[in-house]
């Protein structure tokens, strides 16, 4: 048998990164799970002791995304796929959000999976994979939440850029835009303004079955749930009662 294929997951101790370390390491991948929490990763550790784990703590506002790459050929020797998972969201106003916020927000959500992924790219060979958990807001603006919106936006742009760059070197890339996935991820947001209750939740293992079967399929693109392709739709058709629908949810919800 040849050499498992290593996995990289950043925001591994989040609800999708736990979810894709599992399903990943259920189908037989080396996983470097990599978060800002040694307690944490710890912990998951603990929950994946069946699997081959490396850990690696980082901080994605202080740019050391180097050490997860050099973590992990050290301990596998090489790279196979990278998932940049980590993000952190803001519900906020476009004339209340604050500078300070909107700049940790790129910096966690499109810089360090910028810089680490410039970092891997080094060592990665042909047949591997990128796959950047994106959100459906970059295809779809929600009012409050348009600063990771753009931030997310700004990924996904970047990345599909970088696809056609690497096509001599036979590397793939994935953008995978995800809809409401039941995490703490809400409670964790910077913005003092919450999420209306829109729609259901989904189940974070379904979320990770569903990306790596796109992974093996080499898709490109993956839209997630399904039916964020509907208002994908409804939108291009009906733009204002799209955007006065999803305001009038935001506005009683937060009594704005």
């Amino acid at each position: 048998m040849g050499r498992k294929k290593v996995c990289v997951i950043t925001g591994a101790t989040g609800g999708i990164g736990r979810a894709l370390s599992r399903k990943f390491g259920e189908e037989g991948f080396s996983l470097l799970l990599a978060g800002r929490s040694e307690e944490k990763l710890s912990a998951l550790r603990s929950e994946l002791s069946n699997f081959d784990v490396e850990l690696c703590s980082y901080d994605a506002l202080k740019g050391d995304e180097a050490r997860i790459v050099y973590k992990a050929l050290e301990a596998f020797g090489r790279i196979d796929v990278l998932i940049n998972a980590a993000g952190v969201g803001i519900y906020e106003s476009f004339v209340d959000i604050s500078e300070e916020d909107l700049r940790a927000v790129f910096e966690v959500n499109f810089f360090s999976p910028w810089r680490l992924t410039k970092e891997a790219l080094k060592h990665m060979e042909r047949g591997s994979s990128i796959i950047n958990i994106s959100s459906i807001t970059a295809r779809l603006p929600v009012p409050f939440m348009g600063g990771y919106g753009a931030s997310k936006s700004a990924l996904s742009s970047v990345m599909e850029s970088l696809r056609a760059e690497l096509l001599e070197r036979g590397i793939r890339v994935l953008n995978v835009e995800a809809g409401r996935i039941k995490t703490d991820f809400p409670e964790k947001t910077l913005g003092k303004l919450v999420h209306p209750p829109l729609g259901k939740r989904e189940d974070p293992y379904a979320f990770a079955q569903a990306v790596y079967s796109a992974y093996v399929k080499g898709k490109r693109t993956l839209i997630w749930p399904l039916r964020y392709r509907f208002f994908a739709l409804l939108r291009s058709v009906f733009p204002k009662l799209y955007d006065a629908k999803l305001y009038r949810a935001w506005k009683k919800t937060n009594e704005l």
